[in-house]
């Protein structure tokens, strides 16, 4: 599941939390703990415990941020879209599964031709991708993960999503993002992350992030544990284009774009 999925479950647990539970300051403590546990790689997930937290004090503020937050939720994502109108166009590679992509592409299908999409090994998500935009209508082409530098040549430019947004404008998402990254930059193609600025993580690089590891079986040979993220650093990025606005990767940048984000859901 992505960060926009694992970000609204946790919305939904503290809104359960503050709405049933009595002794509000004895467990949330806890909640946050478990939330921050169930996937550190995460940020959306990390912005979420840090609004609840600071909000713990007054069950009613709680209450309503964490409802603010479930409609940001479902609005951000064609806030994204709409930013990325003018920008991605032509053909496109993208890798894995993007709900945020999959509403980019969405929105500017009548300008698109041919969109690959890398299978995305381990897990193969890129498979429900192109099911998805073909149902849409969308000219979306399946290529195997080794593939990247053939195809890449052949497009406009180049969209990803992104489970994470270090401090330093780095991006951590689907392992084979940064050969992606990479293979478009080497070819002159340009590379875009369309993502809620909620998966931005104001303390951490994405170095210190920590990476979710899953155990996957390797036909022929059995099972093993690999990483299923990994760090697309910001040199290789154009730009990031956010529901607060398009911007480079840059510190300042994107932490004052947080910041306003963050004041938002704290103040009613």
């Amino acid at each position: 599941r992505g960060a926009s999925w694992c970000g609204e479950k946790v919305v939904e647990a503290f809104l359960v939390l503050a709405s049933k539970c009595v002794d509000l300051g004895k467990y949330m403590p806890i909640a946050v703990r478990e939330a921050l546990a169930s996937n550190p790689t995460m940020a959306s997930i990390y912005n979420v415990t840090y609004i609840a937290s600071k909000l713990s004090d007054d069950r009613e503020a709680l209450i309503n941020a964490m409802r603010r937050l479930k409609d940001y939720f479902r609005s951000a994502k064609e806030l994204v879209a709409k930013n990325a109108v003018g920008i991605i166009s032509g053909n496109v590679m993208t890798i894995s599964y993007s709900s945020t992509v999959l509403t980019v592409l969405t929105k500017v299908k009548d300008g698109l031709g041919k969109v690959y999409v890398m299978v995305s090994k381990p897990g193969g998500e890129g498979v429900v991708m192109v099911k998805r935009l073909r149902g849409l209508g969308i000219n979306a082409v399946p290529i195997h993960d080794t593939l990247v530098a053939k195809y890449v040549t052949h497009v406009d430019n180049v969209v990803m999503g992104a489970d994470a947004i270090g401090k330093d404008g780095c991006v951590i998402n689907k392992v084979g993002s940064y050969t992606l990254a990479l293979l478009a930059n080497q070819a002159g193609v340009d590379t875009y992350v369309a993502t809620e600025i909620i998966k931005y993580h104001p303390e951490r690089t994405c170095r210190n992030i920590e990476i979710l590891s899953r155990e996957f079986t390797v036909e022929g040979y059995g099972e093993v544990k690999e990483p299923v993220f990994e760090e697309v650093p910001s040199s290789l990025i154009k730009a990031l284009i956010t529901d607060y606005g398009i911007t480079s990767p840059m510190y300042e940048d994107l932490l004052e774009m947080y910041r306003n984000f963050i004041r938002d859901y704290l103040t009613s």
